[in-house]
């Protein structure tokens, strides 16, 4: 599912606290946003962040 952050709050109603998720964003900003959001909420989040120095 693809969350705008502006939306998180009001997504998170409908989210399952028992499933894991993943955050990403192009920069890692609002991913983290998210993240820590979603954390203090009783969410089990991770953050994925791209790196350019790993790019093929």
């Amino acid at each position: 599912m693809n969350i705008p952050l502006y939306d998180i709050r009001e997504a998170m109603k409908a989210m399952d606290k028992n499933v894991e998720y993943i955050s990403v964003c192009q920069t890692g900003r609002r991913a983290a946003a998210a993240a820590f959001v979603m954390t203090q909420h009783g969410f089990l989040v991770v953050t994925l962040n791209y790196n350019p120095m790993f790019e093929l």
